[in-house]
């Protein structure tokens, strides 16, 4: 697998990238807290952000840019947890791939059929479409999050740490 860094677009916290914007070192696939998790769940699409601090703010995800309706797959098997709009997320989906390990899909045009809190899906599994939703509107991009700790709190999957998914080890 190949990933590269958004062409004509300044991206902030990037990882290290060859002369062509090829990520180096790039693993399709890393691990946490055992699991092993897709990188890209948003085949073909570049990196528009990296994860850590942008404008002066924590931004807790990788954003990836590719073409409005590009197909957003699930980074390994797990249970659908949300599958909600957010004014600032739009269209979120969050799944819980045990071991303390969930993902976070943001601003998705729209679900894959069948998504919704207690649906199973398996790693590849197509669910959701790349978009631009929340409030205000956002480039059309996945924002895309790994997370961990303890969902059941009252701040759900908020209540979760971010970590860097360029910092996990291949898996």
């Amino acid at each position: 697998g190949t990933l590269y860094i958004c062409p004509g677009m300044t991206v902030s916290n990037a990882p290290p990238a060859d002369a062509s914007r090829k990520v180096v070192n790039y693993s399709p696939w890393v691990r946490l807290n055992g699991v092993a998790l897709m990188l890209d769940p948003a085949a073909g699409a570049c990196l528009s952000s990296g994860f850590g601090m942008r404008d002066g703010r924590m931004h807790s995800g990788v954003d990836f840019h590719a073409a409005m309706g590009t197909p957003i797959v699930a980074a390994a098997d797990g249970v659908v947890l949300e599958a909600v709009y957010r004014n600032d997320f739009g269209n979120m989906l969050v799944v819980d791939h045990g071991h303390g390990v969930y993902t976070r899909y943001c601003h998705l045009k729209a679900f894959a059929d069948g998504m919704a809190a207690g649906s199973r899906v398996k790693a590849g599994q197509l669910i959701g479409y790349m978009g631009n939703t929340a409030n205000p509107p956002v480039a059309v991009h996945l924002h895309y999050e790994m997370l961990t700790g303890n969902y059941d709190t009252p701040k759900k999957s908020f209540g979760l740490t971010a970590v860097d998914p360029f910092a996990q080890p291949p898996a």
